[in-house]
């Protein structure tokens, strides 16, 4: 239960950076990309 709730979370905050970088960069896809792949990574070599 605690491991799920962690990843909703977690799931919940790079879903709220990306959207906060393609506002940011009005509009333009390659910032939230660029974040997204980035915490992607962060997250994957935590593991």
């Amino acid at each position: 239960m605690t491991r799920d709730f962690n990843v909703a979370v977690v799931a919940a905050v790079v879903v709220a950076v990306v959207v906060a970088a393609y506002i940011l960069s009005e509009g333009t896809w390659a910032a939230p990309l660029v974040v997204l792949a980035a915490s992607m990574l962060a997250i994957f070599t935590r593991r």
